[in-house]
C-alpha cells in the first residue's frame, strides 16, 4: 500500500485533471489531507465522511463494554464480550427478536451502557437531518443530553465534531463519501 501522507496527497491532487472544477472533496479527518487540499484545491468544499464520525460513536460504546467488564462476574464477562455485537446495531435495524431481547439485558445490567446505547442512536439520528440546520439543533440537543458520567467516553466524538464542525456539518449541503477516493489512492 502506497504511503498517503500529505507530500503524496498534494503530489496526486496536483496531477488531476480539470482540477479548477473540483467543487467537493470527501475525506476522513486527518489535518494533512484538509491542509493538502486547502493548498492545491482551495476552492473546493471539505466533507467529512459521516461513516468516519458516527464510527466514534460506536467506538464509544466499545470503550464503556469494556469499562465495565472490570468489575462483573465471569459470566456477566462473557456475556458482554458474546453479545457486544448488538451494540453497534441500530436499534430499527434489530430485525432478529433474540437480538432485541440481548441489547435489552445488556442495557438494563448495565445502565450507563445503556444510556451510551441511547446517545448512539440519539447521534446516528442527527444525520437523517433533512437540513444544515436541523443537524446543528440535533446535535446541541444531543450534547446537552450528554451526562457527566459519559463525557469522558464521548471526548473524543466531541473533540472530532467541535475540530471539524464546518467540514462535518458540510455532509447536509453535500452528502458525499470518500469510499472511491480511498480505493483510488490505494
Amino acid at each position: 500500500m502506497r504511503k498517503r501522507n500529505k507530500d503524496v496527497v498534494i503530489s496526486y491532487l496536483s496531477k488531476l485533471k480539470d482540477i479548477d472544477k473540483i467543487e467537493l472533496v470527501a475525506m476522513d479527518m486527518w489535518r494533512p489531507y484538509k491542509d493538502a487540499v486547502n493548498m492545491v484545491i482551495p476552492h473546493a468544499k471539505i466533507v467529512i465522511d459521516k461513516l468516519h464520525v458516527v464510527k466514534l460513536a460506536n467506538e464509544t460504546l466499545e470503550k464503556i463494554r469494556k469499562a465495565n467488564r472490570q468489575n462483573v462476574s465471569a459470566k456477566e464477562r462473557r456475556q458482554l464480550m458474546r453479545d457486544r455485537y448488538v451494540l453497534l446495531i441500530r436499534r430499527k435495524n434489530l430485525n432478529d427478536f433474540d437480538d432485541q431481547i440481548k441489547l435489552q439485558v445488556l442495557t438494563d445490567m448495565f445502565p450507563l451502557l445503556g444510556q451510551a446505547y441511547e446517545l448512539k442512536e440519539q447521534f446516528f439520528d442527527i444525520y437523517e437531518a433533512k437540513t444544515v440546520d436541523e443537524a446543528y439543533k440535533l446535535y446541541q440537543e444531543w450534547l446537552s443530553n450528554v451526562p457527566k458520567e459519559l463525557m469522558i467516553y464521548f471526548e473524543d466524538l466531541i473533540r472530532a465534531m467541535t475540530n471539524w464542525e464546518e467540514e462535518i456539518f458540510n455532509y447536509f449541503t453535500s452528502p458525499i463519501t470518500n469510499a472511491r477516493v480511498l480505493k483510488s489512492l490505494n
